[in-house]
Formats: C-alpha cells, structure tokens, sequence
C-alpha cells in the first residue's frame, strides 16, 4: 500500500507562505546599507555599511566606511560589534561598540558606541543609527540608511 506524500507536504508549504510565523521576523538577515548623514551634527557625510557575519542570532560584526565634507575632509573606516534585541514585527533595534581608523585631519584610532534600528516598511528596509566618536565628546553622528 503506497501513500501519497505529496499533498499533506504541499499544505505545510502553503500553510507557512500564508501564515505568519511569531519567529519569522527574528531570522531578518543584518542589512547591507548606502547612508547619509550628519558628523558633529553639522557636517554632511556619505557612508556603506556591510554586515561581515554573526556570532549568535544576536551579535554580528558591521564594517562601515564614511566620507565626511568637513573642514577637512575625513575618511572612517570601522568595524562595529553590535547586539541585535529580538525583532519586533517591523523594527530591530541594537546597540553596539567598536574601533577603527581616520584619514584626514591628523589621523587617529577612534573608538565609538553605537546604537540604532532597522526598520521594515513593507518592501523598504531602513536604517537608522547614532554613532558616538569618544575620541571627541561633541563627535556624534547620526544615520539614515537604505538596504542596497
């Protein structure tokens, strides 16, 4: 006596593209971004941001590279470990630290904390970010991010 397999299998599918799952938003991969923003909250500054792997569902590693037009002109080059908190339906938020390198205006090592979200509207993943420079105290930056 031979079974049919095909269809209980094929309801399993359709019944899991058709109804949303409560974990489904949790496996939302980091995002890969081109960003605008404000360095010092007074300087424009265009940056990438690339997700370089996880250690858990919860923690992975970011790379940014910004180009900031400010007096003198300023390339940072960073890698962020960042805590991701469990998605909410249409929002990830996350916190972060990390170090990396300046070009221009002397040169440097800077460290910064970071903190900020990644927002879905429908078909339009969003990123928006804080970054504190503790190299400089007055250093914050502030994000807005598309998923490319």
């Amino acid at each position: 006596m031979r079974r049919n397999l095909r269809w209980p299998t094929g309801m399993l599918v359709v019944a899991y593209l058709l109804f949303p799952l409560a974990g489904r938003t949790q496996t939302r991969p980091p995002m890969d971004v081109a960003k605008f923003g404000l360095f010092r909250l007074n300087y424009p500054a265009f940056g990438s941001k690339f997700n370089l792997g996880n250690l858990s569902p919860h923690l992975n590693f970011t790379l940014d590279g910004d180009l900031v037009f400010a007096r003198d002109l300023m390339l940072f080059v960073d890698v962020t470990l960042r805590y991701l908190f469990p998605a909410q339906q249409r929002a990830r938020p996350y916190i972060g630290a990390g170090a990396g390198i300046r070009l221009g205006n002397g040169g440097s090592v800077p460290a910064h904390l970071a903190g900020g979200v990644q927002l879905y509207f429908d078909t339009l993943p969003i990123l928006l970010e804080a970054k504190w420079h503790l190299e400089n105290p007055e250093a914050l930056s502030v994000w807005f991010g598309v998923q490319f």
